[in-house]
């Protein structure tokens, strides 16, 4: 349990600074070229979650975010890059990250 809290929350706190790219009319990436990088993301957070889990949840995250999030936000993660997002899309990401976590880790 506690495992999973904490990597829950360094989830949270990684993606919360993530941002740039874009291919789409509206400029926003396709949630397939955005998925690998969020991935890589994940991964990189001090928690250091295995692919498998880390990829649910991206998948988790993008199903909540994605038609929301601004496409800085999306560029960035896309880029697999950190500290770039769009501020205002904090509070969603951050709740996303955090219920996507807790889901994807009762499994």
């Amino acid at each position: 349990m506690r495992r999973s809290l904490t990597a829950g929350v360094t989830v949270l706190a990684t993606v919360t600074l993530v941002a740039g790219c874009g291919s789409a009319p509206s400029g926003k990436p396709d949630r397939e070229e955005v998925r690998p990088g969020l991935v890589t993301v994940l991964m990189a957070n001090p928690a250091k979650p295995d692919r498998a889990t880390a990829e649910r949840i991206a998948d988790c995250m993008l199903d909540k975010v994605y038609d929301s999030a601004h496409v800085k936000t999306l560029q960035a993660w896309a880029k697999g890059e950190q500290d770039k997002d769009e501020v205002s899309d904090n509070v969603v990401v951050m709740e996303a990250s955090m219920e996507c976590s807790k889901s994807v880790t009762r499994r």
